[in-house]
């Protein structure tokens, strides 16, 4: 499996209030889609498959929410790519060891994304971000 593509489709960011205390984030990523993708160069044992994905930020129906759509296209062997689509369109299912890659290549990509978007429509950050703390030594 080698993951050879990433896009974003839609992007929906709607901030519906001010945020006056602290507020709980609710980070989600579902597959919504696999499909058979048309790649050109792929050797005769492979096939490309494009899953869509949609990520939201939540913020709580007072204050916002971040929404991004789009897909990853990814390589696999002919027999691996069928057994995908036929799981997938019988119960909408897609195994741990196809969907942790996908969901990570999604998330990496879409958590920059959603970071520049809060700081645009000054909501806080979807991501908990490292703080430096000053400590005092000891004598």
């Amino acid at each position: 499996m080698a993951v050879v593509g990433f896009n974003i489709l839609k992007i929906n960011v709607d901030k519906k209030g001010i945020v006056k205390n602290k507020v709980n984030i609710k980070n989600n990523i579902n597959i919504t889609n696999v499909e058979e993708a048309k790649l050109p160069g792929l050797k005769d044992k492979q096939k490309a498959l494009k899953f869509g994905y949609e990520y939201s930020a939540d913020y709580g129906n007072k204050v916002g929410l971040i929404k991004i759509e789009g897909n990853v296209v990814s390589v696999y062997d002919t027999k691996t790519a069928d057994t995908i689509l036929e799981i997938w369109k019988k119960d909408k299912k897609i195994n741990a060891q196809v969907k942790v890659p996908i969901f990570n290549t999604a998330l990496t990509r879409c958590y920059v994304v959603a970071l520049i978007l809060s700081r645009e429509v000054n909501l806080p950050s979807p991501v908990a971000l490292p703080k430096v703390r000053a400590v005092e030594k000891k004598k």
